[in-house]
């Protein structure tokens, strides 16, 4: 979360609002690094953020006896981030000839 504030929220807090909840991924060597934001959990859809802004947002309505707490976990992506893997071959069998020596004839003679 961008502020150190504990995160409390009423609730009967406006469905489809954002909360007053706003996380930022920071890298002190890349600072202007872009991130894209997701959540591991959305607890049955009742939250979801704004991939680009961090923003957190109320999708369904709270019910404190039901929970008094909820845990968000906020996945945050580089988007600039590219990886390139080059695949080596091995041999899955190994290859044999049924003849010693072969040859082809090439039509018209080279």
């Amino acid at each position: 979360d961008v502020d150190t504030s504990a995160n409390t929220i009423p609730e009967n807090f406006a469905v489809d609002q954002d909360l007053p909840i706003r996380v930022q991924a920071l890298h002190e060597d890349f600072p202007d690094r872009v991130y894209k934001y997701s959540l591991l959990n959305d607890h049955d859809g009742r939250f979801e953020i704004n991939e680009d802004t961090g923003r957190v947002r109320l999708r369904k309505r709270l019910d404190f006896e039901a929970a008094t707490s909820y845990t968000i976990v906020v996945v945050a992506t580089a988007t600039d981030l590219v990886f390139v893997t080059r695949l080596t071959n091995n041999q899955d069998q190994s290859l044999f000839f049924l003849q010693e020596q072969l040859g082809a004839e090439l039509d018209p003679p080279v």
